[in-house]
C-alpha cells in the first residue's frame, strides 16, 4: 500500500501508513478493532511476492477502483457483497493459500465502502477497474506492508482490504486447506484448477501444480 493513503483508526481518526504505529488500533471489516503488530517498508526487488509483480526494475502492476485513490495489487483481497475477491484469484490462492478459492473482482461487482459519519457501509458498484504501472523509484512512492491481529483487515480510504499474510510454505498451507474442504468445495476448486491450469503453472511452477493436482485427484498429462 502507498504511504499517502488514509487508514481508519479505532478512535475514528485517520492516519497515513507512514504515520501508523505498531500497537495502534485500527478498524477492520465489520467494525472489529484490530491491533497493528508490525509495519514494514517493502523492498520490491527482494520481497518474494512483490517482485513477481515487477514489470521492469522500476514499475509494478497496480489497479485503481472507480475513483478511489487506492492502488491494489493483483493478489490483494477486497471485500465485496459476495465475499472477498481479487484481481487474480490464482495469485491469491498461491500467495495467500489460507483464503482458499475466492472470486475474481470485475466490473459490476458491489464493493463495501465505509461511511465513517454513520459508522456503516455503503454498497457501491464497481464501474471502473483501471490498470496502472506504478513507478516505485518515485520519491513520492513508498510501499508498506502491515500485519494486524483480529480479522486481519483494515479500511484504507474507505475500502475494506485484507492484509498480506506472507507465507513461507504456501504449497503445504494450500494442501492443508484442501483437506478441510467439503466435497462440493473440492469440486469447485477442481473446476477452477482445470480452467486456470496454464496460469497456475506459470505462477506456482509445474512441481507445485502436480502436487496440488494429486491432492485434488486430478491427473496431469
Amino acid at each position: 500500500m502507498l504511504n499517502i493513503l488514509s487508514i481508519l483508526k479505532s478512535d475514528s481518526t485517520y492516519t497515513t501508513l507512514e504515520h501508523l504505529n505498531v500497537s495502534d488500533n485500527i478498524i477492520g471489516w465489520g467494525g472489529i478493532i484490530n491491533n497493528v503488530i508490525s509495519k514494514d517498508i517493502i523492498d520490491v526487488h527482494q520481497h518474494d511476492i512483490y517482485k513477481e509483480e515487477l514489470i521492469d526494475d522500476n514499475k509494478i502492476h497496480v489497479y485503481l477502483l472507480n475513483d478511489i485513490p487506492v492502488c491494489l495489487t493483483t493478489f490483494q483481497p477486497i471485500m465485496t457483497i459476495e465475499g472477498w475477491k481479487s484481481i487474480s484469484p490464482v495469485k491469491t490462492l498461491h500467495y495467500q493459500p489460507e483464503f482458499g478459492l475466492i472470486g475474481k473482482l470485475q466490473i459490476g461487482d458491489i464493493i463495501f465502502m465505509y461511511d465513517e459519519k454513520h459508522q456503516n457501509y455503503n454498497c457501491v458498484e464497481l464501474t471502473k477497474l483501471k490498470h496502472k504501472q506504478l513507478n516505485i523509484t518515485s520519491e513520492n512512492v513508498c510501499l508498506f506492508n502491515i500485519t494486524v491481529l483480529g480479522n486481519h483487515s483494515y479500511h484504507i480510504n474507505g475500502l475494506v482490504v485484507h492484509c498480506l499474510n506472507s507465507c513461507d510454505h504456501q504449497q503445504q498451507v494450500l494442501i492443508d486447506k484442501i483437506k478441510q474442504l467439503t466435497p462440493s468445495e473440492v469440486q469447485k476448486l477442481k473446476q477452477f484448477f482445470v480452467s486456470n491450469f496454464k496460469e497456475m503453472e506459470s505462477i506456482m511452477g509445474m512441481k507445485s501444480v502436480n502436487t496440488i493436482a494429486t491432492q485434488l485427484g486430478i491427473k496431469v498429462d
